[in-house]
């Protein structure tokens, strides 16, 4: 045998692919969405309760609430859709979906539209405290545990997309031959 031979080895980790491993990112993803049907946040004013706001009111957008007795009477007092409600709730149902549905490219879909769903949940909760501050401290959003758990469950979607995408690929290391058959020698 020659010494200055090489061999090259490829070892493949096993991942979580397959059912388990697009079952658990997908699942995190549909959890976020479930999280979307509560209460994402209170309005206060001086303490006071004003309005409840959940996940799904961002995105569709509704009616403000009877203040004092005074019933708006305009749909310029409506709340529109927030942009970045509707980021988020989409994306994750794409990554979702995605996931699911594609084979080769479901870990892609995962990371791609999980980044999304998540910079779409900080971009709502700077736009909701930016909202807030311009009523010159009166007003406050009190963010409650749904959303909360959403951000967090699209967040660990992602990450365990990434992850997961990274598992899959081959790692090389080159070996002499030497160090494969040191310590196994006949005699």
């Amino acid at each position: 045998m020659a010494e200055d031979s090489n061999i090259l080895i490829n070892i493949r980790i096993p991942s979580m692919s397959g059912k388990r491993g697009k079952g658990m990112t997908s699942l995190t993803f549909v959890l976020g969405m479930v999280f979307f049907f509560f209460t994402f946040f209170d309005v206060n004013c001086n303490n006071q309760k004003l309005m409840s706001v959940s996940g799904i009111d961002l995105v569709v957008g509704m009616e403000k609430p009877t203040i004092l007795g005074q019933t708006p009477t305009d749909d310029e007092n409506d709340l529109k859709p927030n942009i970045f409600a509707v980021l988020a709730l989409l994306s994750a149902a794409g990554a979702a979906i995605g996931i699911q549905a594609s084979k080769r490219k479901a870990r892609t879909w995962g990371v791609t539209f999980g980044t999304l769903s998540f910079l779409g949940m900080l971009g709502l909760y700077w736009n909701i405290n930016a909202g807030v501050q311009e009523a010159n401290g009166l007003m406050s959003a009190d963010f409650k545990f749904p959303f909360y758990v959403s951000t967090i469950a699209f967040l660990a979607g992602t990450v365990i997309s990434t992850r997961l995408k990274r598992r899959q690929e081959p790692i090389s290391h080159p070996l002499s031959e030497d160090s494969i058959d040191s310590g196994q020698k006949e005699v």
